[in-house]
């Protein structure tokens, strides 16, 4: 299922995603593999076609851990629009994926 590629990497919305909205993902903090609900607390353009998504775990263990998230290529997303979406990050072999 996971077919983009996703590197985490580590540093301090509702419905599935498109697959073409995605083409790779990474994680600015490494987080271990499951199924998280998060919300989507910012987003923000960084250059390079990317957003930088920052987003707060809303149950279990690392519940109100804040993580970041730069997404590549992601289509017809105005960041602004993003702010305040709950979603799901499913990670399987250390690459993420979002659920929005």
């Amino acid at each position: 299922m996971l077919d983009r590629e996703f590197h985490p990497d580590f540093g301090g919305l509702t419905g599935a995603a498109k697959h073409d909205q995605m083409e790779a993902m990474e994680f600015t903090s490494p987080i271990a593999d499951g199924l998280y609900d998060v919300i989507i607390i910012w987003a923000d353009e960084v250059g390079d076609g990317a957003l930088s998504i920052d987003l707060v775990i809303t149950t279990g263990d690392k519940k109100g851990e804040l993580l970041t998230l730069r997404a590549y290529h992601l289509t017809q997303r105005d960041p602004i629009d993003l702010a305040g979406h709950p979603c799901s990050v499913r990670v399987l072999n250390g690459e993420p994926e979002i659920l929005l």
